[in-house]
């Protein structure tokens, strides 16, 4: 049976180790300054775990980032920074305090459904060449579409000979009907609803914790990463629908 694994940001930023698991972007090219201006980097400020990245996150506007839920669930402002600008996993950029993290009401942290997230800053985004929003997706997309998905990886698990780029990466990513993604996972199939969006990678593989890294298409962002899954296995990655969740994000953002 294949394995698909959905962590919580309680396990991540522990850097909780599971056997067998290669947390990278195989074959991604780094990214570039100013390549990816809506990219944040969601991390930690604990004194356990300073400036620790742990999710990824997308600029909507000068004052929210959109995250997956399972990224936010048991965060606090206070705990909680975003950087954004950054092409480095632990230097440049400029880092945001935060003011409130909204999870979905419906987010359902044992099967991950509704897996979005709203974090704010406590002050406006400063936009330059290298920060700057970017447009949510307004219309449904079907299998057979190209994007791009930047993101970092957290730090090195406990697996030897694993080492974890510190630069952006991204691939390009095609997208999947969620009837041959429910094929594809058989036994987990009840985790792929209509509100999730499936993709293989294109160019090299994406595996391991990519949690709210954004799939661009035509400079829109349609959908957020919400899983991760075991190197080699060749499985989709499942995506959480932005087109699904618009409403309830226009809702917070634009009020």
């Amino acid at each position: 049976m294949k394995t698909i694994i959905f962590l919580s940001v309680l396990s991540v930023a522990s850097s909780a180790t599971i056997p067998g698991l290669k947390e990278r972007i195989y074959s991604g090219t780094s990214a570039q300054p100013g390549q990816f201006p809506h990219h944040a980097s969601v991390r930690s400020i604990e004194t356990n775990q300073p400036n620790y990245h742990f999710c990824n996150g997308v600029l909507a506007n000068n004052r929210w980032v959109i995250t997956s839920a399972g990224c936010a669930l048991y965060r606090t402002p206070t705990s909680t920074v975003i950087v954004l600008g950054a092409v480095h996993r632990v230097n440049g950029g400029t880092q945001y305090s935060i003011a409130s993290i909204i999870l979905h009401p419906d987010f359902d942290d044992w099967r991950f459904t509704d897996n979005i997230a709203l974090i704010k800053t406590t002050e406006q985004v400063a936009v330059t060449a290298y920060v700057s929003p970017i447009a949510l997706g307004s219309s449904y997309i079907g299998c057979g579409v190209l994007g791009v998905i930047p993101s970092f990886i957290p730090r090195n698990s406990d697996i030897a000979g694993v080492i974890n780029p510190e630069d952006l990466k991204y691939l390009v990513a095609e997208t999947i009907s969620n009837s041959r993604c429910v094929n594809a996972y058989r036994d987990n199939s009840k985790l792929i609803p209509d509100e999730k969006i499936c993709t293989h990678a294109v160019t090299g593989e994406m595996c391991g914790p990519t949690f709210g890294s954004g799939l661009v298409v035509a400079n829109s962002v349609v959908s957020i990463s919400s899983s991760t899954y075991i190197c080699g296995e060749d499985l989709p990655n499942i995506h959480e629908r932005l087109y699904s969740h618009r409403n309830w994000i226009l809702s917070h953002i634009e009020s």
